[in-house]
């Protein structure tokens, strides 16, 4: 069952993906979202948990929507947020390639920030706006930025370090019912330059014959 609190509090600060899904997880769920960095497959991830503990999934045909900024003015995302969800009690609206928050030259699309500002500042109760960008870094000296981090909620998926990355190989491989050799998981992160999607399917087929 998801839960339908929506907090709006300073406690999302900038902070990295394991962080907020605890929290997101016990119920605490902010009503906007920033999730940037390097590491797409972390990015998914954290989609894709956000719409589980949002959104049940009978409702999800209705009740997500996914937007790509280079394409689509942040206005029609955020009339999209500010209109009642149809039978389901709350609404996720993903927006991807949020550039504007990043020093990033502004792409073809014209996004009114003034209105994102205010949305910001008094979001819609019954939704769950998340944006996504791949960057390594924001532009903290724009509005935007400072007073998401302050009231939304900032999430990082940088890239893992090696060692971090040997681990989770490890953790994929044992949570599909095998395990690696040293030299096996060196060699098949090597294979696959570190990519984590990569990774992830190529365990998936391994398992296969484990």
């Amino acid at each position: 069952m998801v839960s339908t609190r929506i907090i709006q509090s300073e406690v999302f600060k900038t902070v990295d993906f394991r962080t907020v899904k605890k929290e997101i997880g016990k119920g605490r769920i902010a009503p906007v979202y920033l999730c940037y960095g390097a590491n797409l497959y972390m990015q998914q991830e954290f989609v894709s948990y956000l719409l589980s503990q949002c959104v049940n999934a009978e409702h999800r045909d209705f009740a997500v929507s996914f937007y790509d900024l280079t394409e689509t003015p942040v206005d029609i995302v955020l009339e999209d947020a500010e209109t009642l969800p149809f039978a389901a009690p709350r609404k996720v609206v993903v927006a991807r390639n949020a550039m504007f928050f990043t020093g990033a030259r502004e792409s073809k699309v014209e996004h009114n920030l003034d209105r994102l500002l205010e949305y910001i500042v008094s979001p819609a109760e019954y939704s769950v706006v998340l944006f996504t960008v791949n960057a390594e870094k924001l532009d903290e000296r724009k509005k935007i930025v400072k007073t998401l981090k302050d009231r939304g909620g900032i999430v990082s998926a940088p890239s893992l370090k090696p060692e971090e990355l040997t681990h989770w190989v490890r953790k994929q491989a044992e949570s599909q019912g095998f395990r690696f050799a040293d030299e096996a998981v060196e060699r098949l992160i090597l294979y696959t330059g570190g990519d984590m999607q990569t990774l992830s399917v190529e365990i998936g087929k391994l398992s296969l014959y484990a």
